[in-house]
């Protein structure tokens, strides 16, 4: 009876010091940060209340790679070609790209691509890919569109939203900055092909990528029904836009884009 309970105690003080181990001597884990699948993101909560993942998801499904089909690795503009970029630096400031299909982990149709509103997808629990109304509730303008049933969906204006940019009717790039919310531009994946514009002289940013998507979750079929497509973030830098404007657009379904998770429990006041 006694070996017995010197041996439960021994195993109970295993497992004390095991536990310790993993909580990094209790260390008590940083609120700005999400820990998701052994890799720390920051975080910010922004004036409306937001919290948002601060950096670009780098997340690989199980038995998925990125090899181009659904995943795409990073990329920077060289002589106006793509270059992939493979090394860990890159990957964990720019994030990979995905498609519909994979941060939803299914075939996305016209008969299911406006089901997905709010769903987690390739985001951590308690987490999940924004919906049109964050992004809009984020950037403040969100473009009109007519739907399938021939009605039309207004354009959208948010003056109070955290980065809007009266000037710019949506958010800025630089707004996106000063609140911490890092808008680092990963550019985009289009019919399967690095997407090479840059930013040009005369714009702020000049030699990023020009055009950039962050993925949504909200589905849009178009007047006719038959678009697969999801209400995105996208910027645009023109002369009249030098910042960089970040607003809602349309996302084709198969366009590979950066992902940007946001903690449940906000509701657009």
């Amino acid at each position: 009876m006694k070996r017995s309970l010197l041996f439960l105690c021994a195993v109970a003080a295993i497992a004390v010091a095991c536990e310790k181990n993993n909580n990094q001597e209790g260390e008590v884990q940083d609120p700005n940060t999400v820990v998701y699948e052994g890799v720390t993101y920051k975080t910010v909560t922004l004036s409306n209340g937001q919290t948002w993942m601060a950096e670009p998801l780098r997340y690989l499904p199980e038995g998925k790679t990125a090899d181009g089909k659904g995943i795409w690795n990073p990329y920077k503009v060289v002589d106006g070609a793509a270059v992939e970029l493979t090394d860990a630096e890159s990957i964990a400031k720019y994030g990979y790209l995905y498609d519909a299909a994979t941060i939803f982990g299914t075939a996305i149709d016209v008969n299911n691509v406006t089901s997905f509103e709010g769903a987690q997808g390739i985001c951590p629990d308690g987490w999940h890919i924004p919906t049109k109304a964050e992004w809009t509730g984020f950037c403040g303008y969100a473009q009109s569109a007519t739907l399938s049933d021939g009605s039309k969906a207004e354009e959208i204006l948010v003056e109070t939203a955290p980065i809007y940019n009266a000037d710019y009717k949506g958010g800025c790039v630089t707004n996106a900055q000063a609140a911490d919310w890092n808008p680092v531009l990963s550019g985009c994946v289009i019919s399967g092909k690095y997407n090479v514009q840059l930013v040009s002289t005369g714009e702020q940013s000049v030699g990023a990528l020009k055009m950039n998507y962050f993925a949504g979750s909200t589905g849009h079929t178009g007047s006719k029904g038959t678009s697969v497509q999801f209400w995105a973030l996208m910027s645009s830098f023109s002369t009249s836009y030098t910042e960089g404007r970040l607003h809602v657009s349309f996302n084709n379904a198969t366009n590979g884009v950066q992902v940007r998770c946001i903690k449940d429990g906000w509701t657009a006041k």
